[in-house]
């Protein structure tokens, strides 16, 4: 906590760090092109995943109407996704990452690429997103993204920029 007394902002801050940690596990599917697809979740194989990240936060403590509230101003986190069973190609369907897990030899890898993001939204009706897909096979960053909102009473604005680099570095297939 920090005490800011005079600030133009907010009086109070707080930061907090932690890690995240998720496991997903989805059944198998034997027969997956019986399925009839409705949306991106339809192409999602079974799945046995760990994603881990570590995540600060940083809040500031805003005076509102009737009482003071807390805002999430910025967010840093880095996390990556270790697939256990890569043999049923679950690194090649992931919605988390713009493309499938390789090593150098161009087989499946364990890990998933390191997402390191930013978000920051120090008014709650914008927010900004800044996200960078590195690989930790090639040593590369294979993707950058950056996007920006605005939620007003009677519309939304939103723009976005992204670029991808050919796999692996340096060469084309």
């Amino acid at each position: 906590m920090f005490n800011t007394p005079g600030n133009f902002y907010s009086e109070r801050y707080k930061h907090v760090i932690g890690p995240e940690v998720n496991w997903t596990y989805r059944s198998k599917v034997e027969d997956f092109a019986a399925i009839p697809r409705f949306d991106y979740y339809d192409v999602i194989l079974g799945t046995n995943q760990l994603s881990y990240a570590l995540v600060q936060r940083l809040y500031a403590k805003r005076p509102a109407a009737r009482q003071a509230r807390g805002v999430r101003v910025l967010q840093l986190a880095v996390g990556q996704t270790y697939y256990v069973d890569i043999a049923d190609g679950q690194n090649e369907f992931d919605p988390n990452y713009s493309s499938a897990a390789f090593d150098a030899s161009g087989k499946p890898s364990h890990l998933s690429r390191s997402s390191p993001g930013c978000a920051s939204g120090p008014r709650p009706p914008s927010t900004t997103n800044f996200d960078i897909e590195y690989d930790v096979n090639f040593h590369s960053v294979k993707s950058l993204g950056l996007s920006t909102n605005y939620n007003g009473s009677r519309f939304v604005t939103q723009a976005n920029w992204s670029r991808g680099s050919a796999w692996p570095p340096g060469k084309r297939s």
